[in-house]
């Protein structure tokens, strides 16, 4: 179903009359919180252009998906097919064969010989629903430098461009502080097995505490980007053990 605009019940956010708005069906004037137009002779739904955020008119509507309509002259520029594209078999330009509202359905067919998808069988936006051709920009949404979903029209989220480019940035810095850490994690293992020996070689008993330290930096680290690493729990356990080994030794002596 089309998206349309909720009326609002609350009587602080009443509309001045000259705030109202003409009814893109019939012209009347009309409340822009309306659902439909008020008058008996049009009863026409409001629904808004996803390009402009303009009312579209019955017969003008392209696309049926809530939040997903368009104008026909806000879409038509987005269908264009460029000049330079033919027939596979006719050789003949396309832009001059097929019309928006074959694009739109999907061109199965060239107008002029028959030719099988003369555009290739197009995707379907994941967002608006209608056909996504060779010729037309298109976008995925991206979560943690993969992408997902279907492809989607640029038109239908031109901010995605941008939203895709952050989640690279904060991946790439997931990545490397996930690497340090690690880091941390196994230079705290060295530790902590030297470590061991502080009971015989005095001069190796900081090694305890150190690796216990790396391990929780390590842990603290991995925790901040939500990821388990186990050998830091490990370099605390073992730095742990190493500092009470040597203690023991130290007042057995």
């Amino acid at each position: 179903m089309p998206k349309i605009e909720k009326a609002s019940r609350s009587e602080s956010s009443a509309v001045a009359p000259t705030d109202l708005v003409e009814c893109a069906d019939c012209g009347r004037l009309m409340s822009p919180r309306a659902v439909r137009c008020p008058h008996p002779q049009c009863a026409a739904f409001r629904v808004l252009c996803k390009v402009c955020s303009r009312a579209i008119p019955a017969g003008d509507m392209i696309g049926n998906r809530p939040g997903f309509t368009f104008h026909r002259r806000c879409i038509e520029g987005k269908f264009k097919i460029p000049r330079n594209v033919t027939c596979p078999d006719c050789r003949k330009a396309l832009h001059s064969l097929v019309t928006l509202e074959q694009l739109v359905k999907r061109l199965d067919h060239c107008p002029s010989c028959g030719s099988p998808w003369p555009l290739l069988e197009p995707a379907k936006c994941g967002d608006c629903g209608l056909p996504i051709y060779s010729f037309q920009k298109t976008v995925r949404e991206m979560r943690r430098g993969y992408e997902i979903g279907d492809p989607i029209h640029l038109f239908c989220r031109p901010d995605q461009e941008s939203k895709n480019a952050e989640d690279q940035r904060k991946t790439r810095e997931r990545t490397r502080g996930i690497q340090f850490a690690t880091a941390m994690s196994l230079l705290g293992l060295i530790c902590g097995t030297f470590g061991f020996f502080g009971v015989l070689f005095t001069h190796l008993i900081p090694l305890g505490p150190i690796a216990f330290i790396l391990g929780l930096l390590a842990t603290r680290m991995s925790d901040r980007y939500s990821e388990s690493l186990p050998a830091a729990g490990w370099a605390m356990a073992i730095g742990i053990l190493d500092s009470l080994a040597c203690l023991g030794g130290f007042l057995s002596q």
